[in-house]
């Protein structure tokens, strides 16, 4: 059920984003791993190392499935971030939320565990929410 709710997630959202957050962050990022056609773009003092596990059990929960699907690892002052591209008005149903949040939970242990900041941006990068998972 959980994987089959990260793969309906992937679907739905990420098509529609993943190019958009792609090329509006594509000119001030660049570092990124590349898993398949999905990425992460990783920020501050993440390391390749640690985008290219994010990547990896991303890829196990079948969040990325080869949709150009792009997800950004940001580590800094404000601790460890995980920020995702969705449709405009996803962040608005709790269900899709927990869901994100759920996800993130099982994949913090390959970026330094819990506790992690979780962000829904829309297709123009901006954060819509923000969900602190422990």
């Amino acid at each position: 059920m959980m994987m089959t709710m990260f793969k309906t997630i992937s679907m739905r959202t990420v098509t529609v984003g993943a190019m958009l957050l792609a090329v509006a962050f594509m000119s001030s990022c660049t570092k990124k791993v590349k898993i398949g056609k999905d990425e992460v773009i990783y920020k501050g003092t993440a390391t390749e190392q640690e985008a290219q596990k994010l990547g990896e059990a991303l890829k196990t929960a079948q969040y990325f499935s080869d949709n150009e699907a792009s997800v950004i690892l940001s580590k800094g002052t404000e601790g460890t971030i995980i920020s995702y591209v969705v449709k405009d008005g996803f962040w608005e149903d709790q269900k899709n939320v927990e869901g994100f949040a759920e996800l993130s939970r099982g994949v913090a242990p390959v970026v330094g565990g819990l506790p992690i900041k979780v962000r829904l941006l829309n297709t123009s990068g901006d954060t819509k929410k923000e969900i602190p998972v422990s």
